[in-house]
């Protein structure tokens, strides 16, 4: 059977909200990537930052520097 992929897309303009804190989920300290990812995509405190596409086979990252800023640090250790 066909496996599902995880797909990104990026917005042509990227959104211009505030800065708001998004504080991680001590479950996610022992999760594995994708279940770390789709806890993040989940959280209905990120939907500024990322969301799911209205298909939910992938997602969009709504603001890169909040992203980078904010989701990274706290969920993916070392990652930017």
């Amino acid at each position: 059977s066909r496996q599902p992929t995880l797909q990104t897309h990026y917005p042509t303009q990227p959104a211009t909200n505030g800065t708001a804190a998004v504080e991680p989920s001590p479950a996610s300290l022992s999760l594995n990537f994708p279940e770390t990812l789709y806890e993040i995509l989940s959280s209905p405190s990120n939907q500024h930052i990322l969301s799911w596409l209205p298909h939910g086979h992938g997602f969009v990252i709504h603001d890169r520097q909040l992203f980078a800023s904010q989701i990274l640090p706290q969920h993916f250790d070392g990652a930017k």
